[in-house]
């Protein structure tokens, strides 16, 4: 028996799924504590693919955010760079890499709203480790405008940071693919997190694709790649702490953390056009996949 009119144009309709063609909808959409919609992206996907993302559950090092024990933070840490700590969504496996080939290469946007609403849900569960609390409860105290926006916004955690920034890159890579793939994914957050986004860094070399270098290649590729943008200061006076000896968070987007390079190298440069402005910063960075 068919179906009458009523039925078929209350019935919800469901797209594809953005990964391989079936009916989407991987079963409900994402929503903070107090119920509002973070991103559908859930109803992008199928279940099966839903599924199969290899998302980062538990932290196994606490600086650089892998799934196990690291000993490439043991050989060269973080935190000498100015970099706190990372932390990553999802594990950096064949599949994901075909889903940021999608976005990176082929400018397939779909596949960003998806990965940047992974790192949405992640978020809050990643930084929840003792460290990370440790810089929000250190960070600055609490003022009549923070109270307010505590009551009113209540899933916008203390972790959370005050300003974002992404990794740059070259004028030819801009130029080749129309866009900066860690710009689009800091600005997803930045708008769902009312923060202000700022163009921290400008890339003054490009010696390719990373991805394809060896470890000690990228080492030396890096030094000297990145530097502090002075239209940033501009941007900082537009955002003023209360008190000028409370620390500042700021959040560093990538899409991929492989050795940690590039986010060192972008840390440090951040570090030092911030204490150039007179603000003491925590930096802590966040990239959609860990290699």
């Amino acid at each position: 028996m068919s179906s009458g009119w009523y039925e078929r144009i209350s019935t919800p309709r469901r797209g594809a799924c953005l990964v391989c063609g079936q009916q989407a909808s991987a079963g409900g959409q994402s929503i903070y504590r107090d119920g509002t919609s973070i991103k559908k992206w859930r109803e992008q996907l199928c279940r099966s693919c839903y599924l199969t993302i290899p998302l980062i559950q538990d932290v196994g090092c606490v600086s650089c955010g892998r799934g196990i024990r690291c000993s490439d933070c043991v050989r060269q840490p973080l935190a000498p760079y100015g970099l706190a700590c990372n932390r990553s969504a999802v594990q950096y496996n064949e599949q994901m890499k075909e889903w940021l080939n999608q976005f990176k290469f082929k400018g397939h946007i779909g596949y960003a709203h998806v990965m940047a609403g992974m790192m949405l849900d992640q978020y809050q569960p990643l930084m929840n480790s003792a460290r990370v609390k440790f810089l929000a409860q250190q960070r600055r105290k609490r003022t009549w405008k923070s109270t307010v926006c505590a009551w009113l916004y209540p899933y916008l955690g203390s972790s959370l940071p005050d300003l974002i920034t992404f990794v740059p890159t070259s004028l030819p890579r801009l130029q080749e693919r129309g866009f900066n793939q860690a710009e689009v994914l800091a600005s997803n957050l930045a708008t769902t997190w009312r923060r202000p986004l700022i163009s921290c860094l400008v890339r003054v070399t490009d010696y390719g694709h990373q991805s394809k270098q060896s470890r000690a290649g990228r080492e030396r590729s890096l030094e000297h790649t990145y530097r502090w943008d002075g239209r940033a200061d501009e941007q900082l006076k537009f955002w003023r702490v209360n008190e000028q000896d409370h620390r500042v968070h700021i959040l560093l987007v990538d899409d991929v953390y492989t050795t940690g390079n590039t986010l060192r190298a972008c840390a440090y440069e951040i570090q030092r056009g911030m204490q150039k402005n007179e603000y003491n910063a925590i930096i802590t960075s966040y990239t959609w996949a860990r290699a």
